[in-house]
């Protein structure tokens, strides 16, 4: 049995049973202007005209006088800027051959071979502070004298350092502050360093430090201690 269809008793809202709206006859737009399209064309072309004719770079700037020029008499020498500040490094470059990039006449730079000996080494020593010593420092310290400017002086009263073939150990008092250690760089002959590490068990493994500090040790702790009695006073 069919249903019944839904009887409405509201009438119809959406507007759609009405005759349909008529479209408007006369449009909004307005009319296009030929003059303005004739000088739009007439642009366009002088501007593509303007970028087909061929521009001529101008010549590039020289140098006035920034390098000096290279001695041909007594051959080429270091080339340096006329307000003190040392030139650039230029890489080597083929006799006669020029450097047009920058302008100007460039010297080849040249530097001497230095001779270096095989029979030295070059080490880093950390020469430190004992715990003895703290307190004292401490107390230059808080009257504006560090710990750096103390190293640094005592470091001035040491002797020329210079190594013997035989092993000296260390001293064996407990160490200051890391952070106080006074760096410094010794020049030790190979042979007297080999010498030192035969006469020590695993020698040749041990750190070369720990070889050679105790030929300084006693004497820097020395300089230490007069030159905290020195400020002190």
């Amino acid at each position: 049995m069919p249903r019944d269809r839904i009887k409405t008793t509201r009438e119809d809202a959406t507007g759609f049973e009405g005759e349909a709206k008529r479209a408007r006859e006369k449009s909004t737009l307005k009319p296009l202007d030929e003059t303005a399209l004739a000088n739009f064309v007439q642009r366009k072309h002088l501007t593509e005209a303007a970028h087909e004719q061929p521009v001529t770079p101008p010549d590039p700037p020289r140098s006035t006088g920034d390098h000096a020029d290279s001695d041909a008499a007594g051959g080429a020498e270091d080339t340096h800027r006329l307000d003190g500040q040392p030139a650039a490094d230029v890489a080597a470059a083929p006799s006669g051959q020029r450097n047009t990039e920058l302008g100007g006449d460039l010297a080849e730079l040249v530097v001497p071979p230095r001779a270096r000996s095989g029979e030295t080494l070059h080490l880093t020593l950390r020469l430190r502070v004992l715990n003895r010593h703290v307190e004292a420092m401490n107390t230059l310290a808080a009257q504006g004298i560090k710990p750096d400017v103390v190293l640094r002086q005592a470091y001035g009263c040491l002797p020329p350092i210079r190594f013997e073939p035989h092993y000296v150990p260390r001293v064996a008092e407990p160490s200051g502050p890391v952070a106080w250690n006074h760096r410094v760089t010794v020049t030790v002959v190979k042979a007297t360093l080999q010498a030192i590490e035969a006469q020590v068990r695993d020698g040749a493994s041990a750190p070369r430090s720990h070889l050679l500090l105790g030929q300084i040790e006693r004497a820097w702790f020395a300089c230490v201690d007069d030159t905290i009695m020195e400020l002190s006073t």
